[in-house]
């Protein structure tokens, strides 16, 4: 007998009447393996689901690496801007201050220029002193003579002085007022 659906005014029928009757209703053996078939796709539902669920936890995982990274890179940009501003300034200071040291090696060299000239005058004026004080010597001239020429020079020099100093001021308050 088959477990088929009953009219409720008739008496269960066999198989083979059945078939006659009905050839085209599903017998006990297709009705296994229509369980079969239903249980086998309940599994397969059942196992992409899971596989669905496995790529469901990688995307949620990588998307939270994601906002990880995307949180890194902003700190990591905001630092980048703010050492980029800092190497700008660093660099205009640095460049000013290569302004500055060439600008006082050039002072320093009319400096030494002018004390060579200096000292090239003051040896000069000191052998013309010397001679001057050898010829009033021989020719018997002493004292006040020797004192004037000594006061002479010492004016002299002290005015070199006082015009070197004075171009050094200059140079020194033009550098100041460049920058």
């Amino acid at each position: 007998m088959c477990c088929l659906n009953h009219h409720p005014n008739h008496l269960p029928i066999s198989s083979t009447h059945h078939q006659q009757y009905f050839p085209d209703a599903p017998t006990c053996s297709q009705g296994a393996s229509l369980q079969n078939y239903n249980n086998q796709l309940v599994k397969c539902i059942e196992d992409l689901r899971e596989k669905r669920e496995e790529v469901n936890r990688q995307i949620l995982k990588e998307e939270e690496e994601k906002a990880k990274i995307q949180k890194d890179l902003a700190i990591l940009t905001e630092r980048l801007s703010k050492i980029n501003e800092s190497l700008q300034r660093k660099q205009q200071a640095r460049s000013e201050y290569d302004q500055t040291i060439q600008e006082t090696e050039a002072a320093y060299m009319k400096i030494l220029e002018s004390s060579q000239t200096l000292l090239h005058v003051l040896k000069r004026e000191s052998v013309n002193l010397v001679r001057a004080t050898a010829t009033y010597r021989l020719q018997g001239v002493q004292g006040d003579t020797e004192e004037h020429c000594f006061s002479l020079f010492y004016f002299f020099l002290n005015s070199l002085l006082v015009s070197l100093c004075l171009s050094w001021l200059q140079q020194v308050k033009k550098q100041g007022s460049a920058h």
